[in-house]
C-alpha cells in the first residue's frame, strides 16, 4: 500500500475510520495477487509493522489496537471472506528515530518515499 498511514484513526472518529478502511481495501485490491473474487477461506495470520515518527502534534506512538481494526476490516472481502478467519495477528511498531536495519527492497522504497508507513503481510496454511 502506498501513502501515509491512518495510524491515529480509531472507531471514535467514524469518518476517518471509514476513509482509512477504504484506503486499505483499495490498496489490498491492487496488491492481492489473485483474480478479483478469489479469497482465501483458510485461517490467516496477519503481520503488521507500523513505522512511525513521534512529532509535536503526536508525542506518543500510535495505539496498536487503533491501528489494527481498520486494516483488518479493510482486507475483509478482498483477502479473506470473513475476519473470523484471522487466528493470529502480530503487530509491531517501530519508531523511525533509528534507521531500519536491512529492509527489503519494497520496504526500503516505502521508507524513502514516506515519513510513515505500514508493512503488511498475510499468510495462510491450507493444512490448518
Amino acid at each position: 500500500m502506498q501513502g501515509p498511514p491512518g495510524a491515529t484513526v480509531n472507531t471514535k472518529n467514524r469518518k476517518g475510520y471509514e476513509r482509512w478502511k477504504q484506503t486499505v481495501e483499495k490498496a489490498a485490491r491492487g496488491q492481492w495477487p489473485f483474480e478479483r473474487g478469489l479469497l482465501t477461506v483458510e485461517q490467516v495470520t496477519v503481520l503488521v509493522t507500523n513505522y512511525y515518527r513521534v512529532a509535536r502534534d503526536r508525542p506518543y506512538p500510535p495505539d496498536v489496537d487503533n491501528v489494527l481494526k481498520p486494516i483488518l476490516d479493510g482486507m475483509e472481502g478482498v483477502v479473506y471472506k470473513n475476519d473470523n478467519q484471522i487466528f493470529r495477528v502480530v503487530s509491531d511498531r517501530f519508531n523511525l528515530v533509528a534507521p531500519v536495519a536491512s529492509p527489503s527492497p519494497v520496504l526500503a522504497e516505502g521508507l524513502a518515499r514516506f515519513a510513515e508507513l505500514f508493512y503488511l503481510r498475510v499468510f495462510w496454511d491450507e493444512e490448518q
